[in-house]
């Protein structure tokens, strides 16, 4: 508190008081508009790298991967191939491949191995399941119904070990005057 001298004393301290406020309050002020500037420009930096980032390519193993080798297997074994999947909690995936080109290529012979992904070491290897079965889960549980119950083993590298991997299934019968 000022002493009382003057009305004069206490303009002067008023004043100096002013003074000192407002250059505080201008830096004050002048910080904020710096630090909203550089906030701006970040906004619109991450804003850039979203965009950048929608570029990007999606990679999907199951076109990239499971696709090309279902088309080398049908070429090897002159079939079409029928890619199903990923379904389940495994994200299995089913090659199969027809005597032909159709919807009903249930009801036709064909070829199968059905192969799910899973993760070594942060690296995405496939498994193929072999045919034989465990109890690990009760019948009617998810899964068992996810076919988690089906044992698997890595797929091999070469083109050739997967090949005969694959299990034969006959065409089903049909009957006198079904439609094919």
């Amino acid at each position: 508190m000022v002493e009382f001298g003057s009305v004069k004393d206490l303009m002067e301290s008023f004043e100096e008081r002013r003074i000192e406020a407002q250059k505080s309050s201008h830096e004050i002020l002048k910080a904020i508009e710096t630090l909203e500037k550089e906030a701006e420009e970040k906004r619109n930096e991450a804003e850039r790298l979203r965009g950048a980032l929608k570029k990007i390519p999606s990679v999907n193993w199951k076109e990239d991967v499971m696709v090309p080798l279902a088309e080398e297997m049908a070429k090897r074994t002159g079939r079409t191939p029928v890619v199903l999947g990923p379904r389940g909690i495994g994200a299995k995936v089913t090659i199969i491949l027809t005597d032909g080109p159709g919807d009903n290529w249930y009801k036709q012979d064909w070829l199968e191995i059905v192969i799910e992904p899973t993760f070594e070491d942060e690296h995405m290897v496939f498994n193929y399941e072999t045919g034989e079965t465990c109890n690990r889960y009760e019948e009617g549980t998810i899964g068992e119904v996810n076919g988690l119950n089906n044992i698997t083993a890595r797929l091999p590298n070469n083109i050739e070990e997967i090949m005969k991997l694959l299990k034969h299934y006959p065409a089903e019968p049909r009957n006198e005057g079904e439609d094919e």
